[in-house]
C-alpha cells in the first residue's frame, strides 16, 4: 500500500474508533448509574400532622 491510501484510512478509521470508544463508556457510565437506583421505590414526603401515631390530627382522611 502506498503511504497516501494508508493515511486517508487512518483520517477515517481513527475519529471511528475514537466516536465508538467514547459511545461505549458513556453507556457504561449511564448503566451504572441506572443501577444505582435498583429496588429505590421513590422519596416519600410524610411530614405533618398526619405523621403522628393516630391519624386523629389529619385534614384528610387517610385511606386504608
Amino acid at each position: 500500500m502506498n503511504p497516501t491510501a494508508i493515511f486517508i484510512a487512518a483520517l477515517i478509521l481513527l475519529p471511528a474508533v475514537g466516536l465508538v470508544t467514547w459511545a461505549w463508556f458513556a453507556v457504561a457510565q449511564v448503566e451504572g448509574e441506572l443501577r444505582s437506583f435498583s429496588g429505590f421505590e421513590g422519596m416519600h414526603f410524610e411530614s405533618g400532622p398526619h405523621t403522628a401515631a393516630g391519624f386523629e390530627g389529619a385534614r384528610w382522611p387517610i385511606p386504608g
